[in-house]
């Protein structure tokens, strides 16, 4: 999960030094419940943000403000927030987040398995999870890992495209691509008014799975190679390019 929590945390703490002030500057019945309306709102914003860090001292901290605010004693709930500020900042003391630069995180952390985009995606769905573990891998700056599921990507790509010709599932990647140049001869044999259309895709498939296997799958699966940002990014457009001509059938 990618959340900015620093947002969070500078929100819930404006929200934390402003609040006394409204408890006691309102005067009206109806002011007063609009303070008390927004704090609970706030506190179950603030326990969901605590249970999901497990930031234990702030989260018993809620619990007792939210006792003071439905008895609505204000002077004992203005303590407990006061109180709430002083454990959220100790409790986000002990905690360590990854920084992700917004540039890598607007370019790959894209949720709803749309990295490669929606026609990928809807076409290719055993390649979701790959999908979005390459999405993060990218974001986060894992290159090596990128890749991985990027090839996997590739291969969920490869057993959809073999389907269509009629080929079995094989055991690993030189045999689909042994079976797949098989069947694309065969149907060159016939030149049905079909196939004269499609030939060259499946052509040009057939030569990009081999590429693809030598330069990077193979490498990447038998600790060969360990690819340095520039270089997955570079793969990531070619798998990109690659699977969105494969969706077009």
């Amino acid at each position: 999960m990618v959340k900015p929590y620093a947002e969070e945390a500078r929100w819930i703490e404006s929200r934390l030094s402003r609040f006394p002030d409204q408890l006691q500057k309102a005067q009206t019945q109806s002011e007063i419940e609009t303070v008390y309306g927004e704090i609970a709102t706030f506190l179950d914003d603030v326990d969901k943000y605590a249970q999901e860090l497990d930031l234990t001292a702030t989260a018993r901290t809620v619990k007792w403000a939210r006792t003071w605010a439905a008895d609505k004693k204000a002077s004992i709930l203005i303590d407990a927030l006061f109180e709430m500020n002083r454990h959220l900042r100790q409790d986000l003391e002990g905690r360590h987040f990854l920084f992700v630069p917004n540039e890598r995180l607007e370019s790959y952390y894209i949720p709803g398995s749309a990295l490669l985009g929606p026609d990928v995606r809807a076409r290719f769905p055993s390649a979701v999870l790959d999908i979005e573990e390459a999405s993060k891998a990218l974001a986060f700056g894992l290159s090596t890992a990128a890749v991985f599921h990027l090839m996997r990507v590739v291969e969920s790509g490869l057993r959809e495209l073999s389907g269509v010709l009629g080929i079995a599932l094989q055991p690993n990647w030189g045999q689909y691509i042994q079976a797949f140049n098989d069947a694309v001869k065969n149907k060159r044999k016939r030149k049905g008014v079909s196939w004269r259309r499609d030939a060259p895709f499946y052509t040009d498939i057939a030569g990009d799975l081999e590429l693809i296997k030598s330069a990077w799958r193979n490498p990447t699966m038998h600790l060969e190679r360990y690819y340095t940002s520039d270089e997955a990014d570079l793969i990531f457009k070619a798998t990109k390019s690659f699977m969105q001509r494969l969706a077009t059938k």
